[in-house]
C-alpha cells in the first residue's frame, strides 16, 4: 500500500512539473508568435535618405615660394663702408643698402652706393663691414613677396587637362588664411620621371606680406560636384558580383536593392538609380541581415549635410 502511495505521489509531482513547463513554453511561444517585433527581429540602425551636395576633391600639401628671388651684385669692387639693412629687415625699391669704397692705391674714386631694385626683404647678407666684394658676388638677397606662388605636386593619376579650371580650397595655417577663389596659375610642363608627379603652381597676392615663404599650405582640388542629388553613406552599401546594393527597409522588413552610383566624396556616393528621397535605409549593419529578413529599427540616424 506504501509502495502504491508512493507511486501515486512521485506521478502526480511529475504531471505538475510537465505541466509548469507546458504552460512557461506556452507563454514564450506566444510572445515569439505575437510579438515579431522582440527575439526573431533583427535590430537595425536606419538612415533617411536625402539629397546632399557631393564634391569628389583630393587634398594636398604645398610650399610657400616668393615670387621674385632677387640677388643684388656691387656695380663696382671695394670695400664695405656700412651696411643700411640687416636680415629680415623690409626695404622699398631705391633705398640705399650699402655705402662701398672704391679707393685703389695711386687712385680716388667716388664711394658706391648700392640701392635696392625692388620693394622686399632681406632674406640673406652676404659681407659685413669692412669685407671686400666685387661685381661676380652678390651682397644681399631679397624676396619680392606682394605676390607668393604656392607649388604642390599632383600626381600623373590625378592629372586632368582642365586643371586650371578646377575650384580650389586654399589654406595656409601660419596666415590664418583660407580662400576659395584661387585656381592653377602654372602647370610646369615636364612629369617629374621620379615622382611621376605634375608640379603645379598657384600665385596669391600678398598686400600684408602675412604669408611666409617656406611655410607649407593646404591645397583642396574639387575634382568633380553634384549640387543636392540623391547620396547615400558608404556604410550602407555592399557589393555582390561587382554590383552594389543597399537594404531597404519596407513593411519592418528588409529588401536588397541594388543602386547605381556617380562620383563620389569621402563619406558619400551619389546614387543614379535606385533611391529617391524620404527611402528608409540600413545605415550600419548590412551584413548581419539578408534579403527578406523582419528588422527592427533601434534608432534613426540622422547624417549633418
Amino acid at each position: 500500500m506504501k509502495k502504491f502511495l508512493a507511486i501515486v505521489l512521485i506521478s502526480a509531482i511529475v504531471l505538475v512539473i510537465i505541466l509548469i513547463g507546458i504552460k512557461i513554453a506556452g507563454k514564450q511561444s506566444t510572445a515569439q508568435k505575437g510579438d515579431v517585433e522582440g527575439e526573431y527581429l533583427v535590430p537595425v540602425i536606419s538612415v533617411e535618405i536625402t539629397e546632399r551636395d557631393i564634391f569628389q576633391k583630393t587634398e594636398y600639401i604645398g610650399e610657400i615660394e616668393p615670387d621674385k628671388i632677387i640677388n643684388v651684385f656691387p656695380k663696382a669692387p671695394g670695400k664695405i663702408i656700412k651696411n643700411y639693412c640687416s636680415e629680415g629687415d623690409l626695404v622699398k625699391k631705391g633705398k640705399i643698402l650699402s655705402t662701398i669704397d672704391r679707393d685703389v692705391t695711386g687712385f680716388q674714386y667716388k664711394n658706391l652706393e648700392v640701392d635696392s631694385p625692388a620693394t622686399g626683404f632681406i632674406v640673406r647678407v652676404y659681407a659685413d663691414e669692412g669685407n671686400s666684394v666685387s661685381p661676380q658676388q652678390p651682397i644681399f638677397t631679397l624676396y619680392e613677396m606682394d605676390n607668393v606662388n604656392i607649388t604642390f605636386l599632383i600626381p600623373e593619376s590625378d592629372f586632368v587637362p582642365g586643371i586650371r579650371d578646377k575650384d580650389l580650397i586654399v589654406e595656409v595655417p601660419t596666415a590664418e588664411l583660407k580662400r576659395t577663389d584661387l585656381k592653377v596659375s602654372k602647370i610646369f610642363p615636364v612629369l617629374d620621371p621620379v615622382t611621376r608627379s605634375f608640379k603645379v603652381q598657384i600665385n596669391v597676392n600678398n598686400p600684408e606680406y602675412n604669408i611666409k615663404p617656406g611655410a607649407y599650405a593646404k591645397i583642396t582640388v574639387i575634382f568633380d560636384k553634384r549640387l543636392q542629388v540623391i547620396a547615400v553613406h558608404k556604410d550602407s552599401i555592399f557589393e555582390f558580383k561587382d554590383k552594389k546594393f543597399v537594404y531597404l527597409i519596407e513593411d519592418s522588413a528588409v529588401r536588397r536593392q541594388e543602386i547605381k552610383t556617380g562620383i563620389r566624396d569621402n563619406l558619400f556616393l551619389e546614387v543614379t538609380e535606385g533611391l529617391k528621397a524620404g527611402d528608409k535605409i540600413v545605415f550600419k549593419g548590412v551584413y548581419s541581415v539578408k534579403d527578406g529578413d523582419p528588422v527592427k529599427i533601434i534608432s534613426e540616424e540622422k547624417l549633418e549635410q
